[in-house]
């Protein structure tokens, strides 16, 4: 499956700067998580892929392009160093393709995935 990085009107590219922000070893930890999750595609499930649901933190900007799009939101994971590391994306149907439009760090990593494959 394709996976294309969103990018704002302004030009910005919201997953691929939160990702050069992240040390070298997390970048290819991220880029290998994000290599599984092409390769599986639409067959991706937990622990490696779960839909936003109501629990799961929505920026505003993300949650505007949901409701423009009315695509479903997925959120990728991965534990790293005692965190858990995340990528909000969505499946466009029309293309077929998994837009990836939010990156973001929690301090729980309990409830993210171990699972590498």
């Amino acid at each position: 499956m394709l996976l294309e990085y969103y990018v704002t009107e302004e030009g910005n590219v919201p997953v691929r700067e939160w990702l050069l922000g992240l040390p070298a070893k997390h970048q290819g930890l991220a880029l290998r998580y994000l290599e599984q999750l092409s390769r599986l595609g639409l067959d991706a499930r937990k622990p490696l892929v779960v839909p936003v649901g109501p629990s799961h933190y929505v920026p505003e900007e993300v949650r505007a392009i949901e409701r423009l799009h009315n695509y479903p939101l997925y959120v990728l994971s991965w534990p790293a160093d005692g965190k858990g590391y995340h990528i909000m994306y969505s499946y466009v149907s029309r293309s077929p393709k998994f837009m990836l439009l939010h990156g973001y760090l929690s301090t729980n990593a309990t409830t993210v995935p171990i699972f590498l494959g």
